[in-house]
């Protein structure tokens, strides 16, 4: 609320237009002499709260708007809108406005309740104000997360869904303390937690043991014994959590839930996998850089600041280039990659020198292609053979299972003898291959193998089956016909009107697909998909070009297909995974 373009009405509608959900205002902003946001007015209790011009969220003022008050008629207005939205959602409330005969009559207690009950049925979403820059209106969100959120036992995952005992967390988060340790933030929905308990992380199939039990305080912590159902924790000793994973009492005790789940509300395995959050969100890094130290001595410091950044940041890629033996970060954005040099330059003293960033293409193959391969290897005096044949398929979205048997009747019978071991050994050997495609060494994408043939020995070592099924898929991209995707970001950008030719023509000239102009006020928010390519170094770009009165919002969207003179263009430029600059 702190922007000069602050609108509250359009948030409310673009609440509605983009996010399909019924927006509850339940505070309208104040203004100071200046027209400067200095406080709100709650309208369930009429309260008007502003704030000093200190800085600092402590110092605020609360008082109750009576008849003759500068800002009375207003609240009473938008107070009884308010209740009038709320009648049509909640029967309880209108028969309350009937009972008692108007709408100003409905207490707080009327209109909080009502509030939290058409907020916990997902019929509506309150809305407050406020700005974290000024510190303006923080204790009336947090007072509203208190008022109108449900508690574990409100959600759909209510404790009567899970049997007597079951535990069930959630980590949110996982920062490193240089006295403690990994520390990792979680949610308990179901059970108790305790000192040194044994838990198990069902996103990994790990058991970890707990260290501490603290409930954090800014950056404080208080150690606890235990905690329960709803409360927030850190917990230290976790080797292998990471944000966004389910941890519970055992493999047994998730079956057990997954069982109570089914029983007492009905739902899917599907539904299960989704309430839970055990598939994660797929993210999609779209830039890359090298990153090296300026000694070999401080290598093992480099790969150790790493893998703790990799943990806290899920979005952050790390690899190692077997040709080059540079160290390889991918990231979601120049920024991204940025704030990680920053870090590793200031949080752990490492002198890096971080290469040009680059885009992060993909490749993929067009139609089915199939090949055999077969390898002989000796180790010692022990002869070795493996014959193999796979199928490589284009999917349209990238798949979690990249292999898939044969079922004819044929190819059944030979593959009747493959083991799990065997088929995760030839999965490795795919995906090694398909971490390098063959026109410019991007990995291959939305791609599926098909395992129709495989001769070996059970003694063969697990590396050979991994090395045939790699020169296989190899061959099949060699001598397949494959083409080079390109990120493409959705673009949204929001500027002054007498700005908006000037916007438009220069995302003209970054091949943009205009998706729409919206009309929010005096500005002009133009909605757009534009290859990544053409987004480096823009919100500089952005920022000269309009004075710097413009807002921009980037998020992935898609890879798409390049011409072949797109291709032949970055060819001849030379633009190629092996040349970080």
């Amino acid at each position: 609320m702190d922007r000069s373009d602050a609108d509250v009405g359009m948030c409310l509608n673009s609440l509605r237009s983009r996010l399909h959900c019924e927006p509850l205002s339940v505070q309208i902003p104040v203004t100071g002499t200046s027209g400067t946001f200095v406080g709100v007015v709650d309208l369930p209790s009429m309260d008007c709260i502003t704030w000093d011009a200190s800085g600092t969220s402590k110092n605020f003022v609360r008082t109750r708007i009576k008849e003759g008050h500068p800002l009375y008629e207003q609240t009473v207005d938008s107070r009884n809108e308010l209740i009038d939205q709320l009648s049509s959602l909640d029967d309880e409330l209108a028969n309350a406005i009937l009972d008692k005969g108007s709408l100003e009559s409905m207490s707080e207690l009327d209109v909080v309740s009502c509030i939290r009950r058409v907020t916990i049925s997902e019929k509506a979403v309150p809305v407050v104000c406020g700005s974290s820059y000024k510190d303006v209106g923080v204790q009336p969100l947090l007072d509203a997360v208190v008022d109108f959120l449900p508690s574990p036992y409100q959600t759909r995952l209510q404790p009567k869904a899970f049997g007597k005992g079951d535990q069930l967390f959630k980590s949110f988060k996982v920062m490193h303390d240089k006295q403690r340790g990994p520390i990792t933030f979680m949610r308990i929905y179901s059970g108790e937690i305790s000192k040194g308990q044994r838990i198990y992380n069902a996103s990994k199939d790990k058991t970890e043991q707990i260290g501490k039990i603290l409930v954090p305080f800014a950056d404080d912590f208080e150690e606890i014994p235990s905690a329960s159902i709803g409360q927030y924790v850190a917990v230290t000793g976790l080797k292998y959590t990471h944000p966004g994973e389910l941890l519970c009492s055992s493999a047994a005790g998730l079956k057990r839930i997954r069982t109570n789940m089914k029983t007492n509300l009905g739902v899917t395995d599907e539904e299960i996998n989704s309430m839970l959050m055990l598939k994660s969100r797929a993210l999609h890094p779209v830039f890359f850089c090298s990153v090296e130290v300026s000694s070999q001595a401080y290598q093992q410091a480099l790969e150790k600041a790493l893998a703790e950044m990799q943990r806290e940041d899920s979005s952050l890629g790390v690899t190692n280039d077997a040709e080059t033996g540079q160290t390889v970060l991918s990231g979601m954005g120049e920024l991204h990659l940025d704030i990680v040099k920053d870090r590793l330059k200031s949080n752990y003293k490492l002198d890096v020198d971080v290469g040009k960033v680059q885009i992060m293409y993909k490749e993929k193959i067009v139609g089915n292609s199939s090949s055999s391969y077969h390898l002989v290897n000796s180790i010692g005096s022990q002869k070795h053979e493996v014959l193999i044949k796979l199928t490589l398929s284009p999917v349209k979205k990238d798949t979690e299972k990249i292999l898939v048997l044969d079922n004819s009747s044929e190819s059944a019978a030979n593959l009747a003898h493959v083991g799990p071991r065997q088929l995760g050994a030839i999965e490795r050997g795919i995906r090694a291959a398909l971490s390098r495609g063959p026109i410019m060494g991007y990995q291959v994408i939305e791609s599926q193998a098909t395992l129709h043939w495989l001769e070996s020995k059970r003694n063969v070592p697990e590396q050979l089956l991994s090395a045939a099924a790699s020169h296989c898929i190899g061959q099949i991209l060699k001598e397949g016909k494959t083409i080079l995707l390109e990120p493409i970001m959705s673009v949204d950008i929001t500027v002054p009107e007498e700005r908006l030719n000037s916007v438009l023509a220069d995302l003209g000239r970054r091949r943009a697909v205009i998706l729409n102009v919206e009309t929010k006020g005096e500005n002009r928010t133009v909605q757009s998909e534009v290859p990544t390519a053409e987004l480096v170094g823009y919100s500089s770009i952005l920022r000269t070009i309009t004075s710097g009165t413009a807002s921009l919002l980037m998020t992935f969207a898609d890879h798409k297909p390049m011409t072949e003179a797109q291709m032949d263009e970055m060819k001849n430029y030379g633009f190629h995974y092996k040349k970080f600059g």
